[in-house]
């Protein structure tokens, strides 16, 4: 048993559980496609909708781009160090106070010589929304309730010219593509 007022660390588990991956297929014989090239978004229980709505996937052979929104949850620790953070056990004076959501969009060069790589990548708000840790109704039934919340996930992302358009429920950046910098916001 542990000591009273000691947290135990978690069980150990898969590094990057639920990364997201990206590859390259040389597909020129269909029954044995070989990877060429792969990019692994690692961060645990990374997402992205571009798994399930293949409007939300942006790619251009003639730019040699490839961009797709991602999200992840963050933790935010209070009062303790890397080392906390990275596994140790934690005292209940010192648990984490807050989660977080990152929501942004990584934007990737490719090309079949070189393979993927990032170029960046995009938010539309803080890198990190911070919101107070989930509260649970009574008797454990296990409903997380959260406070409302304009999403900063971006949605859809496409290209004219040479700039990039990145689309939210709050907004539209426009980036340029070359560079990565920003150009304009439209809050709407």
């Amino acid at each position: 048993p542990e000591p009273s007022g000691i947290i135990p660390p978690p069980p150990p588990r898969p590094r990057w559980q639920n990364a997201v991956k990206i590859a390259l297929f040389d597909v020129t014989n269909p029954e044995q496609p070989k990877e060429k090239a792969k990019y692994i978004i690692e961060r645990d229980n990374a997402d992205s909708p571009a798994l399930n709505d293949h409007k939300a996937f942006l790619f251009s052979k003639s730019k040699s781009l490839l961009a797709l929104p991602v999200q992840y949850p963050v933790w935010f620790y209070e009062g303790v160090g890397e080392d906390v953070k990275n596994g140790a056990t934690v005292t209940p004076e010192y648990r984490h106070k807050y989660y977080g959501q990152w929501e942004g969009a990584y934007i990737f060069g490719l090309s079949l010589t070189k393979g993927i790589w990032l170029k960046g990548t995009l938010t539309h708000g803080e890198m990190y929304r911070k919101v107070p840790e989930p509260v649970y109704e009574p008797q454990g039934a296990g409903q997380a309730l959260s406070p409302p919340y304009q999403s900063a996930a971006i949605k859809r992302i496409l290209y004219i010219d040479n700039l990039l358009y990145t689309v939210s429920e709050k907004m539209i950046k426009i980036n340029r593509l070359d560079d990565l910098k920003e150009v304009k916001s439209l809050y709407y």
